[in-house]
């Protein structure tokens, strides 16, 4: 899956546009995400995606990069081997889209804020 567009609030990922905080997980997008502390990403907030040894995370932690990752959600990747990286929207799109191939990228983009 590729993002041709972001600008706060939006994303276009393969031509279709959505509005709501959004996961990318190999061939499909989770729409209308929701984290349940708003600001702060833990790993129950990604129940939906089965993160496992080998996979990547990229975080886009909001326009402004108000949204955290907590330390309980850095440590399950750690030990489950689950690369991870946070950034500022913008540069989490930029980098989500510069991953080879190969292993399963997974994307978690908080569009406002």
């Amino acid at each position: 899956m590729r993002i041709s567009e972001y600008r706060f609030g939006r994303i276009v990922i393969d031509g279709r546009a959505y509005d709501a905080d959004v996961i990318i997980c190999g061939p499909r997008v989770i729409d209308n995400w929701r984290r349940s502390r708003g600001h702060l990403l833990e790993a129950a907030d990604l129940d939906k995606v089965q993160l496992a040894a080998g996979m990547h995370l990229v975080v886009g932690t909001g326009y402004s990069g108000c949204m955290t990752v907590s330390a309980g959600l850095k440590e399950y990747c750690r030990q489950n081997e689950v690369g991870l990286e946070a950034w500022p929207t913008p540069q989490a799109v930029e980098r989500f889209n510069s991953l080879p191939g190969g292993r399963e990228i997974v994307g978690a983009f908080h569009l406002t804020c």
